[in-house]
């Protein structure tokens, strides 16, 4: 195999010992899937990185694991869709995440160990209509946001095929870097009698001009006290590794 990805060489030895041990041709492999010969052959030749959908296929007419088939196929992903050269963010552990600018990382890593899927697939894992729409998922894989509410940070999990027992750990981390944010609103803010709100729903406004492109999508609302009557000023965390100060932010 000439293929410097380590893992697609496991996975595909693994799919070669699987046909093995079931004794099959490719012919009569075809015969069980709707795959040509050809594109089986193909996807256990190690040339290039086969599709989810082909190697399952493989693995169910070799009566073998598609779950192991699964996992080492998203393994290979992760290793072909890994940034070459270039300064790479690397994502915190999920239990030392702690504010928005490390969500969005760990979001993103969440997305490329599930293999990259597709916006398309993404939308259709999450769940009902307008649950996570492609173009959120895409702005979040690019961290220009962050999921608008609990519901679809949910969604987006699903989208990665996260386990559902996995999930609390990453509810979690969602109410960390909640709080957080929350603790650097009231400090920006100077304010009195200041309350903060999760938003609900689709509730959406852009961020300051200068920071609206990498605004977050978690809009905080601030109620506070000017001269005797009550102000509300609406606010966008900023996922960037170069967050304004409290001063900038007092401005917004």
């Amino acid at each position: 195999m000439a293929t410097s990805n380590n893992s697609l060489r496991v996975l595909v030895e693994w799919m070669r010992e699987q046909r093995g041990q079931a004794g099959l041709t490719y012919r009569e492999l075809s015969s069980r899937t709707r795959f040509h010969a050809t594109t089986l052959q193909r996807a256990a030749s190690g040339e290039s990185m086969p599709k989810l959908g082909t190697v399952l296929a493989y693995a169910l007419a070799c009566d073998a694991s598609p779950e192991t088939a699964k996992s080492l196929w998203k393994q290979a992903r992760y290793e072909e869709t890994r940034p070459r050269g270039g300064q790479r963010l690397s994502a915190p552990r999920l239990k030392l995440v702690r504010d928005f600018a490390d969500l969005g990382v760990a979001l993103v890593e969440l997305y490329r160990r599930a293999g990259s899927p597709s916006f398309r697939s993404m939308e259709e894992r999450a769940g009902g209509f307008g649950a996570l729409p492609r173009s959120t998922a895409r702005r979040i894989v690019n961290r220009q946001a962050l999921p608008h509410n609990m519901d679809q940070f949910l969604a987006f999990l699903n989208g990665c095929d996260l386990p559902e027992r996995e999930q609390a750990a990453w509810v979690g981390a969602w109410s960390r870097a909640w709080r957080l944010e929350k603790q650097d609103a009231a400090e920006a803010s100077g304010a009195v009698g200041l309350e903060l709100v999760e938003p609900k729903g689709s509730e959406w406004l852009a961020g300051p001009p200068r920071h609206s492109e990498r605004a977050g999508a978690i809009q905080r609302r601030l109620t506070r006290f000017r001269d005797g009557e009550m102000v509300t000023a609406n606010v966008l965390p900023v996922i960037s590794e170069q967050t304004p100060s409290p001063r900038e932010r007092s401005r917004w």
